[in-house]
């Protein structure tokens, strides 16, 4: 009797999704921004830099990614055009700050965004705080999470190491997204305090295949019966 209710125990642990996030390879994103800071290039936002094994992010007081790059976060910085404020359209058509497009080698379904602000500890104000987020399943034709004209909102990073993803968006609803574009409107601070706006760290959970749910819990089940063995 009480084999059977481990048994499904295990089964229920596993079909409730209650598994370890899994995320898209950055071999499988090709990035576009609308501008980069030497040093700072959109690249780091997905390779990983300063994120640690328990997927909290280390903070970073430099931005041009020196000696310390190897163990520093590093970060899009996209730069104003000679001191003077220029709107970059972004591919799907929508004016702001600055603008970066995610796109996936095959089309996938994702289960989350995750975002990890600008984590530099003396200057937080560059983080982004009202972006617009447009997906497409076909690389041309474009939606917004929220529908309309809704923006979604970031809570700022905390400048510290140890920082845990605070922003963290839904994409469960849509199948098949081909590319992601998050187009800039606000930063946490003014025109005349901040020249620069960045992120540290992007990841894309994926939503777990029925497939591999079941292997889990033949897996689980499996592992019991040796050790009852």
């Amino acid at each position: 009797m009480l084999s059977k209710r481990i048994y499904v125990a295990v089964l229920l642990l596993c079909f409730s999704g209650a598994v370890r996030a899994s995320f898209i390879d950055a071999s499988q994103i090709t990035l576009t921004a609308a501008g980069e800071w030497a040093g700072s290039e959109a690249v780091h936002m997905i390779d990983g830099s300063g994120l640690q094994p328990d997927l909290t992010l280390k903070a970073d007081a430099t931005d041009m990614q020196n000696y310390l790059c190897a163990v520093d976060d590093g970060r899009w910085l996209p730069q104003w055009r000679q001191g003077t404020y220029v709107h970059n359209t972004s591919p799907s058509g929508i004016n702001g700050d600055g603008w970066i497009q995610f796109t996936f080698s095959t089309p996938q379904d994702i289960s989350k965004m995750w975002i990890w602000n600008y984590n530099n500890p003396g200057y937080l104000s560059r983080g982004l705080k009202t972006v617009a987020v447009d997906y497409s399943t076909n690389g041309t034709t474009w939606n917004r999470l929220g529908g309309g004209d809704a923006y979604q909102i970031l809570a700022q990073a905390p400048g510290t190491d140890g920082y845990v993803c605070n922003n963290k968006l839904d994409l469960s609803a849509i199948t098949g997204i081909k590319s992601i574009i998050l187009t800039v409107k606000w930063n946490f601070g003014t025109f005349e305090s901040v020249s620069h706006e960045g992120l540290s760290e992007v990841r894309f959970e994926t939503v777990p295949e029925p497939v591999t749910m079941i292997l889990l819990g033949l897996g689980g089940l499996s592992m019991i019966r040796r050790k009852r063995g």
